[in-house]
């Protein structure tokens, strides 16, 4: 999870050319996995990318909330060029208080995969990319540990599974990594 967060730092600078004002929107509840990912986004933006600033950070409980948390923030901060947001249902309010401002060049990274979002990917619109998670992957793994408890046998200290820098070009095979299914038939006539 801490790689994903730095990898959605990466995507960040990728998304604004390298500098310029961001906004944050993190999962403000105690949930080990949204909280490692947005706290490795700020750490990996704050200590690797010195040309990006945050320069609004709004947290949310329900995923409803992200609308007016971004409309807010734009508000305050007109000049931000990306917003980073905790995961892909709650970035679909972001990408919606976007289009209501008519903020087309503001970009959007976020964690999932999801089906709205990728179709705003897909015709360029506010979101640039994700990161995704492998839950097969995940699963392999802690049946794996599971096994290693059941044999008495030793597991490792820490296991690590893979993730997806999601954009535009790579969104049909990342799907198919990430969700071990085909990309839907409605985003693939949209990539045509």
């Amino acid at each position: 999870m801490y790689g994903m967060g730095v990898a959605a730092a990466e995507m960040m600078k990728e998304a604004i050319g390298g500098e310029g004002k961001i906004g944050f929107i993190f999962h403000d509840a105690s949930y080990f996995i949204t909280n490692n990912r947005d706290n490795a986004f700020r750490t990996a933006i704050q200590e690797k990318h010195p040309k990006i600033t945050i320069a609004s950070e709004k947290g949310f409980t329900e995923e409803g909330q992200t609308f007016e948390l971004t409309s807010a923030m734009l508000l305050q901060n007109p000049d931000i060029k990306g917003i980073y947001v905790a995961w892909d249902v709650a970035a679909e309010g972001v990408v919606e208080a976007l289009r209501a401002q008519g903020k087309d060049d503001v970009k959007v990274v976020t964690h999932d995969l999801g089906q709205n979002n990728a179709l705003d990917m897909i015709k360029q619109g506010n979101v640039y990319g994700t990161v995704a998670d492998r839950p097969f992957e995940i699963g392999q793994a802690m049946a794996m540990l599971g096994v290693y408890g059941l044999l008495d046998k030793k597991s490792p200290a820490f296991s690590v599974v893979g993730y997806d820098k999601v954009v535009r070009e790579n969104l049909e095979q990342s799907w198919e990594t990430s969700l071990r299914r085909p990309l839907p038939n409605k985003l693939k006539e949209a990539l045509k």
